[in-house]
């Protein structure tokens, strides 16, 4: 897919116009990958966005395995030290995962986490409810790096590709429970010290759809305990579980969070947060929003990826 460099405004227009279908189709078939592999490309110049994108593109039922190739588009420039101009904090995090990915540079994968860690707390205090989108896109991709990006041989997918085929959770022999990978475990390191930072925020709204995605995670692991066995011991629950008391003295009534049944507003038409668009179709969203819950939806583009 191209779309000519020549007339810069020519370019936004057709740019936008391939964005608006690219998105109506991933609408219509949420779990191809091929899709969001194209909207990556649109994405440009927006790095952290691009990420998101493509990271998806192979955490989806229907991977799109090029995208393992022109996500080297994205990440060889952070890798070569010739970045976009991007924020330092953006650039410290696409460079890590694209060290993650690619397995180059890896002295400067702990420099790189080091100085995403380090600024993270202050950018979303200075950036506040701007945070919001940024919150998903890196708690997605967080995500997606802890499955290696939809890598067969990850120790989660097989954990969770053994208990479906079997439609039970089974325990693995130990030649495959000990499967965990270097890759693995520096992105479980990654994403465990990302929580420590952003779930010590109690009471900001601003991180909410991060808190929604890595529960979302943390649900569909907790479904197969092999899988969650990977994670659990790194997970801050002492921290997420102060959140969700911060949270819940807004709450009139606990009933419809200790009920079964997806929570949803009372009389209106369903209306799925930002974050429930990002995360729809990924591999860990199976079975998670009820089979309504985007069918009735009448929201434009722009108003997708907008908090309300």
């Amino acid at each position: 897919m191209a779309i000519e460099d020549d007339n810069l405004q020519d370019r936004e227009v057709w740019t936008s116009i391939s964005r608006h279908w690219y998105s109506k189709a991933s609408d219509k078939a949420p779990t191809t990958g091929r899709l969001y592999h194209h909207l990556a490309i649109l994405a440009r110049p927006n790095a952290l966005q691009q990420l998101f994108y493509y990271a998806k593109s192979l955490c989806v039922p229907i991977p799109f395995l090029s995208a393992r190739e022109s996500i080297m588009t994205l990440f060889d420039p952070h890798l070569n030290g010739t970045p976009m101009r991007l924020q330092e904090i953006d650039a410290a995090f696409v460079r890590a995962h694209g060290i993650l990915f690619s397995g180059k540079s890896g002295d400067q994968f702990a420099p790189s986490v080091n100085e995403f860690i380090g600024s993270l707390d202050g950018h979303i205090a200075r950036n506040t409810r701007r945070w919001m989108d940024s919150g998903y896109y890196i708690a997605i991709a967080l995500g997606c790096a802890m499955l290696e990006y939809g890598s067969e041989s990850n120790p989660i997918m097989m954990a969770i590709k053994t208990s479906r085929t079997e439609d039970a959770d089974v325990q693995m022999s130990d030649s495959e429970t000990l499967v965990a990978s270097q890759k693995f475990l520096d992105a479980l390191d990654f994403a465990a010290r990302t929580h420590n930072v952003v779930f010590l925020r109690f009471g900001d709204p601003s991180v909410n759809p991060y808190l929604h995605v890595t529960l979302s995670f943390l649900h569909h692991m907790s479904q197969f305990p092999t899988a969650m066995g990977y994670v659990e011991a790194r997970m801050p629950w002492k921290l997420i579980s102060l959140m969700l008391n911060t949270l819940l003295q807004k709450c009139p009534s606990v009933d419809r969070i200790e009920s079964e049944d997806f929570p949803r507003p009372n009389k209106e038409t369903p209306r799925p947060l930002p974050d429930d668009f990002a995360q729809r179709g990924l591999l860990w969203v199976d079975k998670y929003y009820p089979d309504d819950w985007f069918t009735s939806m009448k929201v434009d583009d722009d108003e997708k990826y907008f908090e309300v």
